[in-house]
């Protein structure tokens, strides 16, 4: 499989966060391009996001395609105490990639 073969960007593993990146970073372009993919996402970016503003954090989730991504944000909002609409956003999130979750996200309510 290679990128030429991929039938969209959004199934395309090597763009769409299934891989992690191997290459060192050889240009700040390179580095761009990684830092502003949602789906490689370091345990303190997504800990940004979860206490920042709502609409930062809906935009993420809009932008996220990979699904362990997804898993990883629901994951590390449990264990921080998240506003009823973050909660919200992040139960929908999950929900479109993996069903909704047997628990609503501790601080938000239930939906």
């Amino acid at each position: 499989m290679n990128q030429d073969m991929a039938i969209s960007k959004e199934v395309d593993f090597f763009k769409n966060g299934s891989l992690n990146p191997v290459r060192l970073v050889d240009t700040a372009e390179d580095y761009a391009e990684i830092a502003s993919n949602p789906n490689h996402l370091a345990d303190e970016d997504i800990r940004k996001y979860l206490n920042g503003k709502v609409a930062d954090l809906r935009e993420l989730l809009e932008r996220t395609t990979n699904s362990v991504t997804i898993a990883r944000i629901y994951e590390m909002s449990q264990e921080v105490d998240v506003s009823a609409a973050k909660a919200k956003a992040i139960n929908e999130a999950y929900d479109e990639h993996y069903g909704l979750p047997e628990e609503s996200i501790p601080g938000g309510a239930e939906f």
